[in-house]
């Protein structure tokens, strides 16, 4: 006798039954779900060794765990039927919507105390397909509709039929729905948990900081999420923080002297170019008036206010010996990318040839010292 046998006073899988388990695919199961599905083929009669029960694992993301379930084909269900000795045949009819199935619906006979009784079961397509990240049939179901949806019908007759031998026995076809790309009602539940913030979310989000350039991380602090977990719920006030440092960025700022509005004027043709930031000397009235323009809207701004505009000179630094501010940093870093200085070492280089003092990164800048850095980059 082969030692792949299940001999009948065997109490469970041998070692060598087990490493051959392992190989045909039952590997990483626990000692409880090893015992379930030694059981269930001493129930059933049915050979795991020659693939007529298997198990199948797949990932459940709730529990974060894989979740083992014992599976056979269809003509396995016929034979564990068949061997009860009361099984007495079955047929089934179809429901069809344009020429493709919409339900099946199997009645299996069963032999009950001399009478031949009808045991119906329906299976709906929608409720089994097999479908891929398209959401269209894919496999077999895709060949052979009518046949897979009869066969879910069918085990689900003749579990009705043979409850006692059939219970916690399902078909592959029955399961092939498990494998589906997760649909829309489950992505529901998903945010309504708050799940954190995805991956692709983030990497937006940084990117449109780098594009303007303002700091993401100025940006989180604005918004209150300093040291937290942002989560999906946390993206609006993300995005009201993002328009606020930006507006804040690019408001017509002198060293923190807030210029007031001129009268208006209407404007024409002209192209917004939003680099009007701190310690940042825009020299032509081109520019001033194409960033008023961005700033209000293309409202009217008279050309001998803008002439005058402080922008059109060098900008006096207030309280130069403060901190430098994220605008000035922003800017330094933009404008260090522009002429390939890349690297924070090659970053605090250059500050340092420009300073006269030796700094390790731009946070130790004060305002004065920003502006002189800007004045080096700035092309004249």
């Amino acid at each position: 006798m082969s030692n792949l046998v299940i001999a009948p006073d065997q109490k469970g899988f041998t070692p060598q039954q087990v490493a051959t388990l392992k190989q045909l695919g039952v590997d990483k199961v626990s000692d409880g779900d090893l015992a379930v599905f030694f059981h269930q083929c001493v129930r059933t009669g049915l050979d795991p060794f020659a693939k007529q029960i298997y198990m199948v694992g797949r990932w459940d993301g709730r529990a974060n765990a894989t979740r083992y379930t014992i599976q056979t084909g269809i003509d396995g269900y016929r034979l564990i039927a068949e061997r009860t000795g009361k099984y007495a045949g079955s047929d089934e009819t179809w429901v069809e919507e344009n020429g493709k199935p919409v339900s099946a619906t199997v009645t299996v006979r069963k032999i009950v105390d001399g009478q031949v009784c009808n045991f119906t079961a329906t299976a709906r397509i929608e409720e089994y397909v097999q479908t891929g990240k398209d959401g269209k049939p894919m496999g077999l179901w895709a060949k052979m509709p009518h046949r897979m949806l009869a066969k879910c019908a069918e085990a689900l007759a003749l579990r009705k039929a043979f409850p006692q031998d059939l219970s916690g026995l399902y078909t592959a076809e029955e399961m092939s729905q498990a494998d589906n790309a997760p649909a829309s009602p489950q992505m529901a539940e998903i945010r309504e948990i708050n799940p954190v913030v995805s991956a692709d979310n983030l990497a937006r989000f940084k990117s449109a900081c780098d594009a303007v350039p303002i700091s993401h991380t100025e940006v989180i602090k604005t918004a209150g999420l300093e040291g937290k977990e942002i989560r999906e719920s946390d993206m609006p006030a993300l995005r009201a923080a993002f328009k606020k440092v930006k507006e804040d960025l690019f408001s017509p700022i002198q060293d923190a002297e807030i210029v007031e509005p001129f009268p208006s004027r209407k404007v024409v043709d002209v192209e917004p170019e939003p680099e009007f930031v701190e310690g940042y000397p825009i020299r032509t009235v081109a520019d001033v008036e194409a960033e008023l323009v961005d700033m209000f809207g293309a409202k009217e701004v008279p050309v001998e206010a803008i002439q005058s505009h402080p922008a059109n000179s060098k900008p006096k630094i207030k309280d130069p010996s403060a901190p430098a501010t994220a605008p000035q940093l922003g800017v330094i870093r933009k404008m260090a990318r522009n002429v390939n200085i890349i690297t924070n070492d090659d970053l605090a280089s250059l500050c340092t040839d420009a300073i006269g003092r030796p700094i390790s990164k731009l946070d130790d800048l004060t305002k004065g010292e920003a502006s002189q850095i800007i004045d080096t980059l700035n092309p004249k």
